[in-house]
């Protein structure tokens, strides 16, 4: 098998193993916790995250990836059913305080791929990687709702454990190690390395970027639960936006090598701004769906031109240091993201956690940008 079609179903798969964790907080929310605690929770595993990250460090630039995954894939099974016994507020916080050190695969996960691109035509190879994520993401959340809304949460869970070893077998049996153990020190997260201006972009864009991530990520699902009180409609929604967001990877990667990333990438985020007031304001099913797909649009504008600017400015044996760096930022934004829809909760309603994920929108370009160019002149 070509190693490009190894990378291809590696990518597909990777969105199952999320399958419990996107509806976790619906699931919590359905069976009692409210908006506050939900945010509570989220912190704790986001500080927790970051805790984990720091204390990785570099180790999966220097003692190889491939070995890592098995480790981290057996951990992600321990949770699913733990969330199912114990539903009641302290003993999610236990768990999601001990869940978050499985944090350290997703900067494996983008590395594994980040080390396979061509630098080349990254832009289009990135639209491919992000448009296979997509559909595969796609599909993982309508079946994940007719799963909670036929069979419940338990049989969801014990699904996503067995796609989780699947996948490993899969993994250590045919995908290659990208990187060799090497002899270079191993060394936590330091700061030291935003003195690069493009990592320094970078870490303010995260900052600022995962108050979207957040609200797609906890809230638009309970809005959608609120509105048409169906598990299967809130899979349609969220299905909704990754259709678009799937279909226009490929060619909006292209787009963007041919036309510039940047430009790509601002049109991108000013369309998903758009679409985020919209999703405050409707409050019909079929809008939400509507809506949605619009905003998909727009992201997947903005996504291959993102990751192409990151491939390409980003040195090869330092990219696992630098996701975990990412990844390390990115919890506290998701900590200032929480804290920042819940304070909208409580004064307004859900609503207006949309309404500022349009101003994070516009205001996202802004802090990537502007010191990119500075990076660019210097």
């Amino acid at each position: 098998m070509r190693l490009r079609y190894k990378l291809a179903i590696f990518v597909a798969l990777n969105p199952f193993i999320m399958l419990f964790d996107r509806f976790l907080y619906l699931f919590l929310y359905v069976g009692g916790l409210d908006l506050v605690q939900i945010a509570v929770l989220d912190i704790t595993y986001a500080i927790m995250a970051a805790v984990t990250l720091f204390l990785a460090g570099n180790y999966l630039d220097t003692r190889g990836r491939k070995k890592m995954v098995p480790l981290l894939m057996g951990y992600f099974t321990i949770f699913p059913f733990l969330y199912v016994r114990f539903r009641n507020f302290v003993s999610a916080i236990f768990l999601r305080f001990f869940d978050a050190f499985k944090q350290p695969y997703f900067p494996l996960y983008k590395s594994i791929v980040q080390d396979l691109t061509p630098k080349r035509k990254a832009g289009m190879y990135f639209g491919f990687v992000s448009a296979i994520w997509g559909i595969s993401w796609l599909l993982m959340v309508l079946f994940a709702g007719y799963v909670i809304e036929i069979f419940g949460f338990e049989i969801l869970a014990a699904v996503n454990i067995t796609i989780i070893l699947l996948f490993t077998i899969f993994f250590m049996k045919i995908f290659p190690e990208t990187r060799s153990k090497s002899k270079e020190k191993f060394r936590r997260i330091s700061l030291k390395v935003i003195k690069n201006r493009f990592i320094l972009a970078y870490c303010i864009y995260q900052l600022v970027i995962y108050y979207t991530i957040v609200a797609n990520w906890i809230y638009l699902p309970i809005k959608s639960f609120d509105v048409t009180s169906s598990f299967v409609s809130v899979g349609i929604v969220l299905l909704a936006g990754q259709i678009m967001f799937s279909l226009g990877q490929i060619p909006f990667g292209m787009l963007a090598d041919k036309v510039g990333m940047i430009k790509v990438y601002v049109v991108g985020m000013t369309l998903a701004s758009i679409m985020s007031f919209f999703l405050g304001f409707v409050n019909q099913g079929i809008l939400l769906v509507v809506v949605n797909f619009f905003a998909g649009l727009g992201k997947s504008l903005a996504a291959p031109a993102e990751q192409a600017l990151v491939a390409v400015n980003i040195p090869d044996k330092r990219r696992a240091e630098f996701n975990g760096l990412i990844q390390f930022i990115s919890e506290f934004g998701i900590v200032i993201a929480v804290v920042l829809a819940t304070v909208m909760i409580l004064f307004f309603n859900i609503d207006y956690v949309f309404y500022l994920q349009g101003i994070v929108f516009l205001i996202a370009p802004i802090a990537f940008l502007v010191p990119y160019k500075i990076s660019k002149k210097g």
